[in-house]
């Protein structure tokens, strides 16, 4: 691509897909890996960048389990068809595929060597792979960050085009190259779209928006690409597309400012807060001093910031089958054990997530647990509630 083009598509990912949502979510890195294999194999499936890309996806699939193997299908994909354009011999396309395969496993496995050693090939095999069948891997939801409606159309429409328009610009490419190799880019294309569509196939398992948000990176390329083909489209799409971006820009950056009530200094640094995370914050930062065990049973936020520790093995409850019921005995005997002083519960958790249905919730027992050893001590304004441990902390 052109370098303006090139810049056109990397403004799009920062502002409308990183800039949505500035966190530092796992699925970056793992994304950031596949990407890296992309450009490690794109000027040529020569041995050691062979070699390169097949351990980049298995980086990547160190960081989200699932990522890799996909992206694997996609770049696998990718050899046949290069084999295909090259008029290569048999061999020479095994030879690829084994190296692609034996690189990725190789470097899963050495990066999962210690979680291996520590915990067992069948305990990391459950929990990487069993668990996430069993729980994860459900179709039929759009996951989008509202309920789908007239009402809310305005809301989600933004949502549904990144939905809609992946699928199509991976379609349109493929078609493309298919009907011909002479197609400029071609290498390129074909190899952007069948990776494109494989990370589509692994979100398919859980849709998500903030998961199909991620791997959106290879479709917002090939939607550049195509509109750069087009030199009637180019003409007006790009300059228009550049004014979308500074003004949503600037008011996405205003935004985030303008919602920021409260600067604060934390034991973990200076913040930037909204109103109703500051009045939690500070009153725990007023009654905890670092390395104190807290239980934040909804989410992981408040650990880094004020320097608790979390003294289960869950990161959090979840109002669904996600949190089994043994996992739920075994954090009330983690955090008796440890006899913390402060649980940070959300309303939400008290009762069963409507997707999963009443008889997948057994957060029952946790919610007896509170109220036969801790007090209400604090109710916030968002409704959050902090328990208090009836005892001194031990």
């Amino acid at each position: 691509m052109e370098e303006h083009l090139a810049l056109l598509a990397t403004w799009l990912f920062l502002v409308l897909v990183y800039g949505k949502m500035l966190n530092g979510t796992h699925h970056w890195f793992s994304v950031l890996a596949v990407m890296g294999a992309v450009a490690a194999i794109l000027p040529g499936a020569t041995f050691w960048r062979i070699v390169l890309a097949g351990s980049l996806l298995g980086a990547a699939s160190f960081f989200t389990q699932t990522r890799g193997p996909f992206a694997l299908m996609g770049f696998a994909a990718f050899l046949v068809w290069d084999w295909r354009l090259t008029k290569g011999q048999w061999r020479e396309l095994l030879t690829r595929q084994m190296l692609l395969l034996v690189s990725f496993a190789g470097t899963l496995t050495l990066l999962s060597s210690y979680f291996i050693a520590t915990t067992g090939l069948g305990t990391l095999w459950y929990f990487q792979i069993t668990y996430v069948r069993q729980h994860l891997a459900r179709t039929g939801l759009l996951g989008l960050p509202g309920p789908l409606s007239w009402r809310s159309l305005p809301l989600v429409a933004p949502y549904l085009c990144i939905y809609v328009a992946l699928p199509i610009a991976y379609s349109v490419a493929l078609y493309r190259c298919w009907r011909g190799p002479a197609t400029r880019n071609a290498r390129a294309v074909m190899l952007l779209a069948l990776v494109g569509f494989g990370l589509l196939a692994e979100v398919a398992l859980n849709v998500n928006w903030v998961r199909v948000f991620v791997v959106s990176m290879p479709g917002i390329v090939l939607l550049v690409w195509m509109v750069a083909e087009s030199r009637r489209a180019r003409r007006f799409v790009v300059p228009i597309a550049w004014v979308a971006l500074v003004c949503f820009g600037l008011t996405q950056t205003w935004v985030r400012h303008a919602h920021a009530e409260v600067l604060a200094e934390l034991p973990g640094g200076r913040v930037a807060l909204r109103a109703e995370a500051f009045e939690k914050l500070n009153w725990l930062a007023e009654r905890t001093r670092p390395g104190d065990f807290f239980f934040q049973a909804a989410w992981t936020s408040f650990y880094l910031p004020l320097r608790l520790l979390n003294p289960a093995f869950l990161d959090l409850l979840e109002s669904s089958a996600l949190t089994g019921p043994e996992y739920v005995e075994l954090t009330i005997q983690q955090l008796e054990a440890k006899r913390v002083r402060y649980v940070l519960w959300p309303p939400r958790l008290d009762g069963a997530d409507p997707s999963y249905g009443q008889n997948q919730y057994h957060l029952g027992a946790f919610r007896d647990y509170l109220h036969e050893h801790y007090h209400v001590a604090r109710r916030f304004s968002d409704n959050e509630e902090i328990w208090e441990r009836d005892s001194p902390a031990g």
